[in-house]
């Protein structure tokens, strides 16, 4: 069982819904594949106790199955069949804390006999022996993945305002709480097919990045006709995102070196570490990048030492023969200085390092005895 620990009836709605149709989703994958727990039932713990209340004397097979026998009595022998599979997902909304003082201990173990999600906003006032019996889970970032969708600019901009907004249910407060955004075109087709981000979703974007106590962390722009040089502008005050994905955004090379000036500023405040973009992909949790032999364009190693001032888990940098430059090269050197995850370095065969630079690289690489250099 899982105790899920929520804030408001938003988030416990927007949570409930969001596991309701990944369930669904796989089980419309198709027959061939398996359906263990993917069959999904969302209940209140006080409906789920009322038959049992009502009749005390009576003992049921399954407080499941007597609730769905009440509610949907065409539909209790697929409930059945459910469980006889070992399939069942049951998501248990806990309204009143004090239904949890009564809850049988009939109940709590078939709730512990499937897979079980509690939902409650105060898990403090939970009986000991139920918090025994779980995984305590906090509901604490929210994602919105319209990568199959096709939006159009005014929806997008909507979907970004109400990012921003803050409020009861009706006024939007989970769209608060996102901290992912992917509009990008997950299939990789054409911009012409993917999410349009023209003028007016620029505008409510830039003013998101830009705001502050901007929560956003994660954002997927990638095959749309997103403004490179606006998006770069507004990161120049944003405070919070950590990931980015650029790819196939026409002209976005003619921004990677206004972007690596960003990032490569000591007073950069962006925490962007991760980014996915035509020259290189550097992912989250990434530990090796591999780019031997494959020539960047102007600015991508500037954007790329730009990145590792705060990305904290990659280890090893192969540039080996990408045409780096003694910007590049200076850079790469700079974020040396700040940097203390990287342990191996490779720029040999790169023409366009004179001996002052590698000079220069040498000696910063021997102050960080953790440091594998290889220039020649």
């Amino acid at each position: 069982m899982r105790l899920v620990r929520v804030e408001s009836a938003a988030e416990q709605e927007l949570f409930h819904h969001q596991v309701l149709v990944s369930l669904a989703l796989r089980l419309s994958e198709g027959a061939s594949r398996r359906v263990d727990g993917a069959v999904p039932l969302s209940v209140s713990l006080k409906r789920l106790m009322e038959p049992l209340e009502a009749n005390a004397k009576r003992q049921y097979s399954s407080a499941f199955v007597r609730v769905f026998e009440l509610d949907h009595p065409a539909h209790a022998d697929m409930l059945k069949q459910a469980l006889e599979m070992g399939a069942l997902v049951v998501l248990v909304d806990v309204e009143d804390e004090a239904d949890l003082a009564n809850l049988r201990e009939a109940v709590l173990e078939e709730l512990q006999a499937n897979s079980t999600i509690l939902t409650c906003s105060r898990p403090d006032r939970v009986p000991a022996l139920l918090q025994q019996r779980c995984e305590a889970w906090s509901l604490a970032a929210l994602g919105l993945y319209m990568s199959e969708v096709k939006l159009s600019d005014r929806d997008v901009r909507e979907v970004i305002k109400r990012m921003r907004q803050r409020g009861g249910l009706a006024g939007g407060a989970h769209y608060a709480r996102v901290t992912a955004l992917h509009l990008g075109c997950a299939t990789g087709a054409s911009s012409l097919a993917s999410t349009e981000v023209g003028n007016e979703s620029m505008d409510a974007l830039v003013e998101l990045l830009s705001a502050d106590g901007c929560v956003l962390t994660s954002l997927d722009l990638s095959f749309t006709l997103a403004d490179g040089r606006r998006l770069v502008n507004a990161l120049r005050s944003n405070a919070s995102l950590t990931v980015l994905d650029v790819r196939k955004i026409p002209r976005m090379r003619d921004s990677y070196d206004a972007l690596a000036a960003v990032l490569l500023q000591p007073s950069c405040s962006c925490p962007l570490g991760f980014l996915r973009c035509d020259d290189f992909e550097l992912h989250q949790g990434e530990e090796v990048l591999d780019l031997r032999e494959r020539r960047l364009a102007p600015g991508a190693t500037k954007l790329l030492a730009g990145l590792l001032r705060f990305n904290g888990t990659l280890k090893e940098l192969d540039l080996t023969a990408t045409d780096v430059d003694r910007e590049g090269a200076q850079a790469i050197l700079a974020t040396l200085e700040t940097n203390t995850t990287l342990t191996a370095l490779r720029l040999a065969h790169n023409p366009q390092l004179d001996s002052g630079v590698k000079v220069a690289l040498e000696a910063a690489a021997a102050g960080l005895p953790s440091l594998e250099l290889e220039l020649n």
